[in-house]
């Protein structure tokens, strides 16, 4: 019995360890904005930046689940690399309930990610140095 008291305490870090989910930029982000995992078929949730933590941007998502978790700090943690994600994020996004309605479908709030990321960029994106026209009217200008 008491070497199950010492048990117990290591088996729930362990297993609250497990509970924080690396994602893609683009996952992430819908995650964030949706309130709900890109994957799973739920109601929208809510969402809540948790900052920074080491090389990892964190939130913590509902899932459907009320808004109220926030209060006990529940729900799913996920993160995503900070390295990945534009340099406004979270300054840069909005998320559901932020200025916009409370609910889109999940293609909108796809759409809605993807021109984020092209728009701004992400990080490890290059692009394309602008190129110089040999046109005599243009000449000089970069395009």
């Amino acid at each position: 019995m008491r070497n199950m008291l010492l048990i117990m305490p290591l088996l729930a870090m362990i297993l609250g360890g497990c509970q924080t989910k690396t994602l893609s930029a683009e996952d992430f982000l819908y995650a964030y904005r949706s309130g709900g995992m890109p994957d799973e078929n739920s109601s929208p949730g809510a969402s809540k930046y948790l900052g920074r933590e080491g090389d990892y941007q964190m939130v913590l998502i509902t899932g459907g689940a009320p808004a109220m978790v926030f209060v006990n700090e529940q729900g799913r943690k996920i993160r995503c690399r900070a390295d990945a994600l534009p340099a406004d994020f979270p300054r840069g996004f909005v998320t559901l309930g932020t200025g916009e309605s409370t609910f889109e479908s999940s293609e909108d709030t796809r759409e809605y990610v993807r021109e984020y990321l092209a728009r701004v960029g992400s990080p490890g994106q290059k692009t394309k140095p602008p190129t110089i026209s040999p046109d005599a009217d243009d000449w000089g200008k970069a395009k």
